[in-house]
C-alpha cells in the first residue's frame, strides 16, 4: 500500500512553494528532498535505490510539505473545474445560438 507522502511530486511542490516562501526556505526544502534513497532487502542483499518522489518519512517537516502539496493539487483541480465549467457554459450558449439560427432559417425559407 502506498503512503500519501510517497506520491508527492517534488518539482511541483517546490514550484508552488516558490510562490510564497523566501529563497532560504526554498533552499532548506530542496536540501531536505535531495539525495534521498530507499533501502530494499532482496534476499540477503541490501539494495539502495535513489528516490525522486515523495517526502522523507519521519522528518518533522514532511507533514507540512504534504499539506502544502495537497493545497497546490486542489488549486489545480479547482482551476480545471472552472475551465471545464466555462467551456460547458460557452458550448451551451453556442448550441442555443445555433438552434436559434436554424429556427430563423426554417422561418425564412
Amino acid at each position: 500500500m502506498t503512503s500519501a507522502f510517497d506520491t508527492i511530486n517534488r518539482s511541483k511542490l517546490i514550484d508552488f512553494c516558490e510562490t510564497f516562501l523566501e529563497e532560504d526556505e526554498i533552499r532548506i526544502i530542496r536540501d531536505l528532498l535531495s539525495n534521498t534513497s530507499l533501502e530494499l532487502l532482496c534476499g540477503q542483499t541490501l539494495k539502495t535505490i535513489p528516490t525522486l518522489v515523495g517526502s522523507p518519512q519521519g522528518d518533522g517537516l514532511s507533514p507540512t510539505l504534504f499539506i502544502i502539496y495537497l493545497e497546490a493539487a486542489l488549486k489545480e483541480v479547482r482551476a480545471s473545474i472552472q475551465i471545464n465549467s466555462q467551456s460547458c457554459h460557452m458550448l451551451t450558449m453556442l448550441t442555443s445560438f445555433s438552434a436559434s439560427l436554424q429556427k430563423q432559417k426554417t422561418i425564412t425559407t
